[in-house]
C-alpha cells in the first residue's frame, strides 16, 4: 500500500491586502484571528495554544480546525 499525502502551501505578501483579506475572510478566518491576537498581545505562541485557550473560553472552532484542517467551520 502506498500512502500519498498532498500538501498545499500558500504564501502571501502582506502588501497585497486584497488577496490576504479575501483568503482569510473565508476558509482561514480562524488563522487570521490567531495572527491578530498575537499582534495585539505582542506575544509569541502557537496556534495550538491559542486554540486551547479559545476552547476554554467556549469557542470550539479553533480546535476543530486543528483536528480537521480541510473541513472546518
Amino acid at each position: 500500500m502506498i500512502l500519498i499525502q498532498k500538501l498545499l502551501l500558500f504564501i502571501f505578501l502582506k502588501k497585497n491586502k486584497e488577496i490576504v483579506t479575501s483568503f482569510t475572510q473565508s476558509l482561514y478566518r480562524h488563522y487570521k484571528d490567531y495572527l491578530e491576537d498575537r499582534i495585539n498581545k505582542n506575544e509569541n505562541y502557537s496556534f495550538k495554544e491559542f486554540a486551547k485557550k479559545k476552547n476554554e473560553e467556549g469557542t470550539l472552532r479553533y480546535l476543530e480546525a486543528i483536528s480537521n484542517p480541510i473541513k472546518h467551520k
